[in-house]
């Protein structure tokens, strides 16, 4: 600090002056939940977001009721601190374009949850309305991390999960059909009466091949007699 000294012509006095100090910037600190329980507007807008679809089917609340309803919470309280909301029935239904007992259903939900808590009650028309702060429950803390609308939970699992069926597909075994094939066996019998008297009579005809020019046999176009006599000696056949 500067100390200067003045005259005045007038009176002939002589006074000190002082000047002014400088001004120091200030920044201002963003507000804290001081409650580690508190759970701020941005936390439960996520918490809104990410709660699991199969949960709200279990408990029959409509997804889009449960948006509208807590968002309506949301825009009307403490952004911070998520504290404050002083919004009556009535109006979070005419916020969320849904009815009044949706909004009871969806309020108690949300109690249930641990997402908001009564701060207090006042009284509008004469009949008393609840006002809510937003709290940070164990299940908030669990849909924060898990942060998946498509979650379901180990109860839900085994309802959800179909019966599966093991079908195994019927096997034919097809076995191809063997045909056996006996080489045909040109039966010649000789003169032997032992052979004649076991052989079966009802057997057919054994085939007799025809002689060719190699046995000495004469052929269509030879002139020589055919002599059937001699060719038939030495056979027998059953007639």
């Amino acid at each position: 600090m500067s100390e200067t000294v003045h005259s005045v012509s007038r009176v002939g006095l002589r006074f000190p002056s002082f000047s002014a100090p400088k001004k120091m910037g200030y920044k201002p600190t963003p507000k804290t939940p001081v409650d580690p329980s508190a759970l701020t507007a941005p936390e439960f807008r996520k918490f809104l977001e990410y709660f699991p679809d199969a949960v709200l089917k279990e408990y029959k609340i409509p997804g889009y009721a449960f948006w509208g309803v807590g968002m309506a919470l949301a825009q009307h309280i403490d952004y911070e601190t998520g504290t404050g909301s002083r919004l009556s029935q009535r109006a979070i239904a005419r916020i969320s374009r849904t009815g009044t007992d949706t909004v009871r259903r969806v309020l108690e939900f949300l109690k249930m949850v641990g997402a908001i808590e009564v701060r207090d009650l006042q009284r509008r028309n004469g009949k008393p309305s609840e006002n809510y702060n937003f709290r940070k429950s164990a299940t908030v803390v669990r849909v924060l991390e898990l942060a998946d609308q498509d979650y379901l939970p180990e109860r839900l699992r085994s309802e959800t999960v179909p019966h599966q069926v093991q079908t195994v597909p019927h096997q034919v075994q097809t076995v191809p059909h063997q045909v056996q094939t006996v080489p045909h066996q040109a039966m010649i019998r000789t003169q032997d009466p032992k052979i004649e008297q076991g052989s079966d009579r009802s057997s057919p005809a054994p085939v007799v091949a025809q002689p060719s020019a190699r046995d000495g046999a004469a052929t269509m176009d030879q002139e020589e007699e055919f002599d059937v006599d001699a060719f038939l000696e030495g056979l027998v056949i059953d007639l």
